[in-house]
């Protein structure tokens, strides 16, 4: 039993600590262990369905967060495919006041390595004067969808 407790112990002082190494944007499309990855995270970011109200996480998402970075998107003309839609998932990792301290993301479009690097850095611009709409009396992660490239 002691064996199994001094596992565990370590097991989590070494997670925290590579969560502390971990840079800003997380790509999980290119994470061989994506699974664990996002369990590592879910540990350290608790996600905001699990604690918080429906009503709110919508509006703090579509009203809140999703058109303010579309809109910058938009600014900063990102090179995107105009010929199919680019589908880019992000999991925003949020401290309780709402500041955004992490995003994982994984798109199967982001295939051009200059474009995931001018995108990340877009993302981490952003997010450094942006405050997630929500705050909790811990940390928590909200995610979502976004579309790019191909106009309607």
């Amino acid at each position: 039993m002691k064996l199994y407790i001094l596992f565990f112990a370590t097991t989590l002082v070494t997670i925290e600590c590579v969560a502390q190494a971990s840079p800003f944007c997380v790509a999980m499309h290119k994470d061989s262990q994506r699974v664990l990855s996002q369990a590592h995270f879910e540990w350290l970011y608790t996600p905001a369905g699990e604690f918080m109200s429906a009503d709110t996480i919508p509006v703090a998402w579509y009203r809140g967060f999703r058109p303010a970075f579309e809109k910058y998107i938009e600014t900063i003309n990102l090179p995107w495919d105009t010929t199919q839609v680019t589908k880019v998932w992000m999991d925003l990792c949020c401290s309780p006041s709402g500041k955004i301290e992490r995003v994982l993301y994984a798109s199967k479009g982001l295939t051009d390595p200059s474009l995931e690097r001018r995108f990340c850095d877009s993302v981490e611009s952003f997010a450094k004067g942006f405050i997630f709409p929500l705050t909790a009396d811990r940390p928590f992660s909200q995610c979502g969808t976004l579309q790019f490239g191909k106009k309607k």
